[in-house]
């Protein structure tokens, strides 16, 4: 099997432990301060050096000030945590998770001596008045003998704000001729979610994210009612516009920020989910669907609201509507198929939902069997999720309904529930929380009805009222400390271990190095 390669942050990691063999280099940070001052004077470059093995820069000189909006002295005591803390979310998940690896990667294929490269990337910093800034950075690196990556770097930042960029950022590796002139030997394009926005026309980005989504050239034709030559002239355009060498390029690259959103909200650091939850508002590319029936439509799949989806078609789906119904379910297709095991709604939560709040109509809470018996659920603790409906090209149990992973409604709760922990009761946090109740017709919330502590739990019951079926409950109730208690009330015989699920038997079998979680 092949050594995966790390990304920067593991790899900074991994240095550190071993930082006493390594020698970086540290006596020559005087030398080349000595250089670069007199000549940093005349430009607006900004020189470095940086010890890997410390994550702690050895010289950062008085430009970077003017250039990037910090003094030196934050970055010499910050180090790495202090640029990765101020980098655009985006850009670090980008340099982190595919360049830096990309240049590991060719530094341990390279021939010949790893001063004669230069890397060069862009980024975007954020200043201390809160604007981003567009760096280009070159650099040279040096390595050990015993060391497939680099220990050390030396490098130069310069503006590119003036530029206009269009949210692409570049990561390539040149290699010295004898001449002194560099030559290009990679080059690539990494995308944002405001590059995307902006090269592309709104049919473009529609496109975008069937494919996203697995659908076929035909089938995108099909959907959209366009040719199958307009749409393969659109893919052209893509790729022409993205510079990128094929499509999967674009849609790997154009990263969610809806995940990263929910990354930082489960594991509550709230300011970094505000700011996300922000830029991704910012976009104005995701919106409310005006039904909340309609969300879920497979005619309506793809929609504004859907930030990211676990795509399905018929022939490669899933069975979470089989698993729903009874056998003695009227299936509106011939070619519908249930299974015997299903899962049921407690009467407590079918009950809580005020009157005239929509969402509950996808609650079915009585049925006519095929037999002709009147079953009523609720009451009984079995009412059903009627949230994904039966696939009229469903091949039998398998169907084609996406799953919502994150959308835009998961996207305004959690930045509600995040200033809320950060500033208590806001107007701002119930605005956000009313756009999600007027949609399912739900009387709004007040302002002055909440302290912290009950807002947080309002926003943790709205968000399993908004959210059934979607997989999120767990998680929420983990987030909120919930899980086990909840769990107990219940009469479950729950542990704190639950919290964890165990580890398949079949990985612990082909991985020696994997230890079974606690409790199982």
């Amino acid at each position: 099997m092949l050594r995966p390669i790390p990304t920067f942050k593991e790899y900074l990691h991994t240095l550190a432990s071993q930082a006493s063999t390594l020698d970086t280099g540290q006596d020559q940070a005087a030398t080349i301060k000595s250089i670069a001052e007199p000549f940093s004077r005349l430009t607006s470059t900004v020189f470095f050096m940086l010890d890997y093995s410390t994550s702690q820069y050895q010289y950062m000189d008085s430009n970077v000030l003017r250039i990037m909006g910090h003094p030196p002295l934050a970055f010499i005591e910050g180090g790495v945590d202090f640029t990765m803390a101020h980098c655009h979310p985006q850009d670090l998940i980008i340099y982190n998770s595919y360049i830096f690896p990309s240049r590991l990667d060719f530094l341990s294929n390279s021939i010949g001596d790893s001063e004669d490269y230069r890397f060069t990337h862009s980024f975007r910093i954020r200043r201390a008045n809160g604007v981003y800034e567009h760096i280009l950075q070159h650099s040279t690196v040096k390595t050990q003998a015993d060391r497939l990556g680099p220990i050390a770097v030396l490098g130069s930042l310069s503006t590119i704000s003036h530029q206009k960029g269009n949210g692409i950022i570049r990561g390539v590796i040149e290699k010295r001729k004898p001449d002194g002139q560099w030559e290009p030997v990679i080059s690539k394009h990494y995308l944002t979610d405001s590059a995307v926005e902006k090269l592309m026309s709104q049919r473009e980005v529609e496109i975008l994210t069937l494919i996203r989504e697995g659908y076929t050239s035909q089938q995108i034709s099909d959907r959209l009612h366009i040719s199958l030559h307009t749409v393969n002239t659109h893919r052209k355009n893509i790729l022409e516009k993205t510079n990128s060498q094929n499509i999967m390029e674009v849609v790997k690259l154009a990263i969610s920020l809806g995940i990263l959103a929910k990354f930082y909200l489960n594991t509550k650091q709230w300011q970094k989910t505000v700011e996300t939850t922000k830029q991704i508002m910012d976009l104005k590319r995701y919106t409310l669907v005006p039904s909340y029936k309609n969300v879920f439509a497979l005619t309506n799949e793809g929609n504004a609201e859907m930030l990211w989806v676990i795509p399905a078609s018929p022939q490669a789906g899933h069975n979470l509507v089989a698993l729903t119904f009874p056998t003695d379910y009227p299936l509106p297709q011939p070619n519908n198929q249930v299974f015997a095991a299903r899962s049921y709604f407690f009467d407590s939560f079918v009950n809580s939902f005020e009157p005239g709040d929509t969402r509950r109509n996808l609650i079915v809470t009585e049925y006519t069997t095929t037999s002709g018996k009147f079953n009523k659920l609720l009451g009984i603790n079995q009412s059903l999720s009627g949230k994904y409906e039966f696939d009229p090209n469903a091949a039998g149990a398998t169907q084609g309904n996406d799953i919502p992973v994150v959308r835009y409604a998961d996207i305004l709760l959690s930045r509600a529930e995040a200033l809320n922990e950060l500033n208590g009761p806001t107007q701002e946090a119930i605005d956000l929380i009313n756009q999600v109740r007027t949609r399912a017709g739900a009387t709004p919330a007040q302002l002055g009805s909440f302290i912290k502590d009950s807002l947080r739990d309002y926003i943790l019951q709205e968000r399993e009222w908004e959210f059934f079926t979607e997989m999120k409950r767990r998680e929420d109730l983990i987030r909120h400390g919930k899980l086990i208690s909840n769990a107990k009330a219940r009469g479950r015989n729950a542990k704190p271990f639950h919290v964890l699920f165990p580890l398949p038997i079949t990985e612990l079998n082909a991985n020696a190095n994997l230890v079974q979680n606690p409790g199982y």
